[in-house]
């Protein structure tokens, strides 16, 4: 087979923008576009010719790669249509004709066509709803639209898009060397290195560590719900109910009603991490078929009601048990022990509530180190082994006075008598990291210095579910902002007064 020359042209001056890819002697050019750059191509007026398209997006929970094949005889404006009315995929392909002359009649013999190879391939999971018409046309046009695959597959596959190619098969009389990989955790694979990287044959079995954790958070959610109807029946449980659950008026008011607001504001943003990164990494794990505003509602309701249990557990209990309810964090270990020891088979509900606690734990604490080794591996260019290690070491010494600061180092009291360090790491994380890091956040996505209200909203807009508005962009833009900062102001005036 000859040499072919393909010639590539960076539109935007960078690699993740948008492309433009021509073969020597042949009629047709493609075009690749992140789907984040739909609306900048009104520069490009041959995406008004006939042509055909291809939509590319991911379902990450099937672990698929997805495609939308579609033909229009106006590419540009069924793209515009498409940003609207698909939400999975993040780039496409588009091929036309430099010269104009694909007519109706060949894309969509084309569209048949490409249809049944993709199908053919299992390479992509095709989500066309129904299965292109093929167009009747003459011999002699035939042969040139099967010349015009012939070139639009060797294009996709140089653009990262084997669409059109036939999956690799393993034949049963084939002498190989296989890879194989089994452990105690569920893994049990083989796989062979090929010309386009390494295929993992089909029977192979991974891990399933996303299904243990959704296990343990249910069957932690159903405890917690069983020991608050325990908590609310108890012996005396009635006082500390009526203390959760009837608003006081007049202690918010002697409190001052606005630093009852700002201590909620910072409690928000210490239980939903957010401003420090671990949403952030959260959010990294959601598929492309899910909006992200339909999963921070999700996230922030289940927050609440978990929240919620949570005190229907504790406050009755410290009643029932003579314990002062503003105990602090230490509630957990004095009041649900003694719940355990009033209920049925207490030690075994103790027992697995907190193993899934412990769980429940190290699924946050993954997230919040995922979001340092991340960081660090891009800084340093190390490998992930390294990152670890030296970032678990840096952990563990600057973990120490906070450990010590209860017993050797109790002497240091940064705050005054009674206080520890463990205190001032509170402070800096609540009070400074959260508030200071959530306006960042805000501020890099709606502004033109950072990423972008178009990128983020595009972005954030992708997939199923609750949708960001247009009429929100004041809102996020210059409202959201002042209130973070007016309560990070309050809640450093109000700490140190």
């Amino acid at each position: 087979m000859r040499g072919k020359t393909i010639r590539h042209f960076l539109i935007d001056g960078q690699v993740d923008g948008r492309w433009a890819s021509e073969l020597s002697n042949w009629i047709g050019k493609a075009y690749k576009i992140p789907r984040t750059y739909i609306n900048q191509c009104t520069d490009r007026d041959d995406l008004s010719n006939t042509g055909m398209y291809f939509l590319f997006g991911r379902n990450d929970e099937a672990g698929e790669e997805q495609v939308y094949i579609g033909e229009a005889e106006n590419i540009f404006n069924r793209l515009k249509q498409h940003l609207s009315e698909k939400d999975f995929w993040t780039e496409c392909i588009v091929f036309i004709s430099k010269d104009n002359n694909l007519n109706k009649a060949h894309i969509k013999y084309l569209e048949n066509y490409l249809y049944i190879l993709a199908k053919e391939s299992k390479r992509y999971e095709v989500v066309n709803s129904n299965v292109p018409t093929e167009a009747s046309i003459s011999e002699m046009d035939r042969a040139e639209m099967d010349e015009f695959i012939d070139n639009m597959r060797l294009i996709l596959g140089v653009l990262g898009h084997k669409i059109l190619e036939p999956s690799i098969k393993r034949k049963s009389d084939e002498k190989e060397n296989l890879y194989i990989l089994q452990d105690r955790t569920g893994i049990k694979a083989s796989g062979k290195p090929i010309s386009e990287g390494f295929a993992v044959l089909k029977g192979s079995k991974i891990a399933d560590n996303v299904r243990i954790t959704k296990f343990m958070m249910i069957a932690l959610l159903i405890i917690m719900l069983v020991l608050a109807v325990n908590s609310i029946f108890m012996s005396g449980g009635e006082e500390g109910l009526a203390f959760y659950l009837i608003p006081d008026v007049q202690k918010m008011i002697d409190a001052g009603i606005v630093n009852v607001i700002v201590a909620a504001m910072n409690q928000a943003f210490f239980t939903l991490s957010l401003g420090i990164g671990a949403m952030a990494i959260f959010g990294s794990y959601i598929g492309k078929e899910r909006a992200l505003l339909g999963e921070a509602v999700n996230v922030a309701f289940l927050d609440t009601f978990v929240a919620f249990v949570s005190g229907l557990i504790i406050f009755p209990a410290c009643f029932a048990n003579g314990v002062q309810p503003d105990s602090g964090p230490s509630l957990i270990f004095i009041t649900l022990p003694n719940i355990f020891n009033n209920i049925p088979l207490g030690r075994l509900w103790g027992s697995l509530f907190f193993i899934f606690m412990s769980f429940a734990s190290l699924s946050t604490i993954f997230a919040v180190f995922e979001g340092i080794i991340a960081s660090t591996m891009d800084i340093s260019g190390w490998s992930r082994r390294k990152t670890c290690l030296v970032n678990g070491i840096m952990m563990f010494v600057l973990s120490l006075p906070c450990a010590l600061g209860f017993n050797l180092l109790n002497g240091i009291q940064p705050f005054g008598d009674g206080s520890t360090i463990m205190d001032l790491e509170d402070f800096l994380v609540s009070n400074i990291i959260l508030p200071i890091g959530s306006m960042m956040f805000v501020l890099f996505c709606v502004s033109k210095k950072g990423w972008g209200w178009d990128k983020f909203v595009d972005e954030a807009n992708t997939g199923k579910g609750l949708k960001i508005k247009k009429y929100m962009r004041s809102y996020m833009t210059y409202v959201l902002p002042v209130i973070v900062f007016i309560v990070f102001v309050l809640g450093l005036y109000n700490f140190f007064n």
